[in-house]
């Protein structure tokens, strides 16, 4: 008889990243600037990543801590964050990456696959506030 575990399953498969999930990357060596920690990062290549800009589509998520080219960077790519506004957002609009790894809105002109969260506050231009990310 197969060993069936304390739960009684038996076979399956292990998930690589469960939701919720923060991934380790490597800041991409020909990154022109220092990961900030809080900032969004976009992936640039194999488990590689930079700063977000403008309306970037491949966002991983939000940087956990500071990392310069060529470093490891630990990456959440959902849940709750203190992340800085390019511009004014109202509670509940959708964002999407702005320069510099910060949100703005979302507008139409963009793809909905640039949206990257919901903004769960008011949050001034230049200042920090609570986004709820939602990636892929």
């Amino acid at each position: 008889m197969a060993d069936s575990g304390p739960y009684g399953i038996t076979g399956g498969i292990v998930e690589y990243a469960y939701p919720g999930d923060i991934l380790t990357f490597a800041v991409d060596s020909s990154a022109s600037t220092t990961v900030l920690g809080g900032n969004l990062v976009t992936i640039s290549g194999d488990f590689k990543v930079e700063q977000s800009g403008t309306t970037d589509i491949a966002v991983a998520g939000v940087a956990l801590h500071d990392a310069a080219a060529g470093a490891v960077l630990t990456v959440a790519r959902t849940g709750v964050y203190f992340l800085k506004a390019a511009n004014t957002v109202s509670a509940g609009e959708l964002v999407e990456s702005a320069a510099a790894g910060t949100v703005d809105v979302y507008t139409t002109a963009s793809t909905f696959s640039q949206v990257v969260g919901i903004a769960l506050e008011d949050i001034a231009q230049g200042a920090l506030g609570r986004v709820e990310l939602r990636l892929g």
